[in-house]
Order: C-alpha cells, then sequence, then structure tokens
C-alpha cells in the first residue's frame, strides 16, 4: 500500500471502527450549543467524558470532537474504549514515512494547488455543488478552498 492518508494505514492494520451510527440529532444539539458556549467547550466536554481521547484530538479539529463525543454518549462508553474490528494479522509490515524539506514540499503543493484551479477545479466545484449541493467531500481539500472562491468575500 502507498499513499493515501495515516487512516488508510490504521484501518489496515487495526481494522475499523465499530462504533454506533451517527447520531444525527445528537449533532444538532452539540452544535447548539457549541455556538451557544464557545469553541472550546466540545474539548472540554470531551476531556470529561474520555480523557484519553481528549488527549489525542485537537481542541480545534470539530469532527472528529463531535464523533467522539457521540460515540461516548451513543456506547456509554469512552471512545477510547470501543475496539475496532477485522486488523491485518499474519503479515510483517515495513513502514517507510517520508520527510522532505518543507521549503521543497510547500513549493510542490503550492504548485500542485495552482495547476488544479488552471485545469478548472472551480468550475468542477461549482458543477458538483449544482449537482450534489452542499455535500461532505466538498469539504475536503482543494474544494473548499474553490467553495470559498465561489462564495466569495
Amino acid at each position: 500500500m502507498t499513499g493515501g492518508t495515516g487512516l488508510y494505514l490504521r484501518a489496515l492494520t487495526e481494522g475499523l471502527f465499530a462504533g454506533p451510527a451517527r447520531q444525527t440529532k445528537l449533532r444538532t444539539r452539540l452544535e447548539r450549543s457549541r455556538q451557544r458556549l464557545g469553541e472550546a467547550w466540545l474539548h472540554r466536554l470531551l476531556h470529561r467524558l474520555d480523557p484519553p481521547s481528549a488527549e489525542r484530538i485537537h481542541a480545534h479539529d470539530r469532527p472528529k470532537l463531535m464523533r467522539a463525543i457521540e460515540v461516548c454518549l451513543a456506547a456509554r462508553r469512552p471512545l477510547s474504549q470501543v475496539l475496532a474490528r477485522d486488523p491485518l494479522t499474519g503479515f510483517r509490515l515495513l513502514r517507510i514515512g517520508l520527510n522532505p524539506p518543507r521549503r521543497e514540499l510547500y513549493d510542490r503543493l503550492n504548485q500542485r494547488a495552482a495547476a488544479m484551479f488552471a485545469a478548472g477545479l472551480i468550475e468542477e466545484t461549482r458543477g458538483l455543488l449544482e449537482r450534489f449541493g452542499p455535500v461532505k467531500a466538498l469539504e475536503s481539500l482543494g474544494y473548499r478552498q474553490a467553495m470559498a472562491v465561489l462564495e466569495g468575500p
């Protein structure tokens, strides 16, 4: 396996998360409370429910905070105690990580982003938005920036 994110590697080696389904009503209540009580409230709540997960999840990572709280409440136990399932077994793994010089990495990322915009990222995003509406995929890197351009200042 090459490329992708750490999520792919963890899913392969540790198995997929076996937690409860998404709780839309709970998420709505959590979001309202966050708006009323401030951005740091979610992290404080998670810290009370599940300190190990709160230590692992950044205080500004709203989607992960919401999911961790959701799992704690729906599963009636901390996210840190909900186990993964079906890990890869029977193989020796060789993990190789690349750490290029930051300046070169950022130069390559900026060139790639410019090429994506030049190749029609704005038009592609507009078409996806018209066809599917504001779906989660449009929050990903690249599309999120194109959405900002489309929304204007």
